[in-house]
C-alpha cells in the first residue's frame, strides 16, 4: 500500500476523531444540561435532528440563542453573580446590559477555547 493513501487516511481519520471529540464537549457541558432542561417540545425535536445529523455549529448556535435569551431575563444580583463565576473584571460596577455584554463575550472566548 502507498503511504500517501496511508498518511491521506490517517490525517482524515485524525480529523473525525477530532470532530467527535469536540461533538461530546458540547454535549457534555453544562450550558447544554441547561439548556435541554429548559427547552419546548418543538425546540427539542429541533435539536434531536441537529444532533442526529452531528452538527456541532447548529447546538453551539443553538445554545448561544439560548443563553441570550436566558441572560436578557436575569436579575442583576444573577448576573453578578455568573459574572463572578466566568471571571469577568469589575463586575460589581457594571449595569444589567454591561454584565450581558461582558458575559456573552467570556462565554463566547471560553467556546472558542474548547
Amino acid at each position: 500500500m502507498n503511504k500517501d493513501i496511508v498518511s491521506v487516511y490517517l490525517k482524515e481519520l485524525h480529523r473525525t476523531i477530532s470532530q467527535l471529540r469536540s461533538f461530546e464537549r458540547t454535549l457534555t457541558s453544562p450550558t447544554f444540561e441547561a439548556m435541554v432542561e429548559k427547552m419546548g417540545d418543538s425546540n427539542a425535536r429541533f435539536l434531536e435532528f441537529l444532533m442526529e445529523a452531528k452538527d456541532n455549529k447548529g447546538i453551539r448556535q443553538l445554545i448561544r440563542n439560548f443563553q441570550t435569551t436566558t441572560l436578557d431575563h436575569m436579575g442583576v444580583r444573577d448576573l453578578r453573580n455568573r459574572a463572578q463565576q466566568l471571571g469577568v473584571t469589575y463586575y460589581s460596577s457594571k449595569t444589567k446590559d454591561e454584565l450581558v455584554e461582558a458575559i456573552k463575550k467570556k462565554e463566547s472566548l471560553l467556546n472558542e477555547q474548547e
